[in-house]
């Protein structure tokens, strides 16, 4: 992947694709550690990962536009949604988090609210960028129709699973302004800006008892994304790495992997 002139890094120092993922797994670890075992991890642990989700979506759009082949970026992330939905029933099962309290049966939405997916987030992400991308190059009416009824589609199905309503928008942003990466930024901090104003407004609304506005923020953390905005601003353009398999293909294992052990972890203290 070559260097865009509008795509420079905004200081000397850069950061490839592939460090910035590195660096989004890190930290994707210590907020699911968090998550999990808030025992052990002070409150403010929560801030940390808010922008690794903008981060990949970030890098999902950069991989739209430079991978060989879209369809195989797509079934790969399909695959890594179809594990974690196998991982996750299985979680779920035992957690019985899934279970809807009123039939006392499973519930497949529930799963889908519950269980940590981010790949089923992504792919909806991806086909819906990829359809607008055929719908810009359609000139007849009737086909930009038919293609815009599974893009509306699709963008309903986005806001309901793992943080779509959050990364929609910011995916959204990313592909019109492709190349224009302080477009990006200039949006992600507008965005994080408005989600601590409506953070801050929720908490005097509440009028919580006995909690801090830290401590709530800790809670509605999302405008914390900002931290992608300087990551993001050291991205040079290129994909880095060695090239090999395992570059190419370390989220898609440690992401079910990591998980994995959590939920081992947590059963184990909480359950058995």
């Amino acid at each position: 992947m070559d260097t865009h002139a509008t795509n420079k890094p905004l200081s000397g120092l850069t950061l490839t694709g592939t460090q910035l993922k590195f660096i989004a797994a890190f930290f994707m670890l210590i907020d699911h550690i968090n998550s999990y075992f808030p025992e052990v991890t002070p409150d403010w642990f929560s801030f940390l990962g808010r922008f690794v989700a903008p981060v990949f979506t970030f890098l999902l759009v950069e991989g739209f536009f430079y991978t060989h082949s879209r369809r195989k970026y797509l079934e790969r992330l399909i695959l890594g949604a179809s594990v974690m939905l196998v991982i996750n029933t299985i979680q779920n099962w035992i957690t019985g988090a899934a279970f809807d309290t009123f039939t006392h049966k499973f519930s497949f939405f529930l799963l889908f609210l519950s269980g940590h997916n981010i790949f089923i987030t992504l792919a909806l992400m991806f086909s819906v960028i990829w359809l607008i991308e055929m719908l810009r190059h359609q000139t007849h009416i009737k086909t930009k129709i038919m293609l815009a009824l599974p893009i509306s589609l699709l963008m309903l199905f986005t806001l309901m699973v793992e943080g779509g309503v959050y990364l929609l928008p910011i995916v959204l942003v990313c592909y019109f302004s492709h190349n224009q990466k302080k477009w990006v930024l200039s949006f992600i901090l507008l965005f994080s800006a408005i989600l601590l104003v409506k953070s801050i407004f929720n908490y005097y609304q509440m009028q919580v008892p006995n909690e801090s506005l830290f401590s709530y923020l800790t809670f509605s953390s999302e405008f914390m994304m900002v931290i992608a905005v300087p990551l993001l601003g050291l991205y040079n353009g290129k994909r880095g790495g060695n090239g090999s398999k395992w570059d190419k293909n370390f989220f898609y294992y440690f992401y079910p992997a990591h998980l994995t052990v959590i939920y081992i972890i947590y059963d184990l203290i909480h359950i058995f």
